[in-house]
């Protein structure tokens, strides 16, 4: 279980069937979850405007150093 900044509980989502973002079902508020580490990211959230993936700035940098794939595994390719 992953806890909202706010108040509420998310449930756990299996990392294949992640989405960039899931709500909070206490406040309705939406947590961006980061493509590479599955956290909630609660600072600057990047994400590719064609598959809507994203994450940490930095762990988006290291993963994009290396790879042209989306690290949610959805097949898109967010570089080109």
């Amino acid at each position: 279980v992953q806890h909202c900044i706010i108040l509420g509980v998310v449930d756990v989502i299996s990392p294949s069937h992640l989405h960039a973002n899931i709500m909070c079902q206490k406040c309705e508020s939406r947590l961006n979850i980061c493509s590479v580490c599955h956290a909630p990211v609660k600072g600057l959230y990047s994400m590719c405007e064609v598959c809507g993936h994203g994450g940490h700035m930095s762990h988006l940098k290291e993963w994009f150093s290396t790879n042209s794939w989306c690290p949610s595994g959805c097949g898109h390719n967010c570089v080109t």
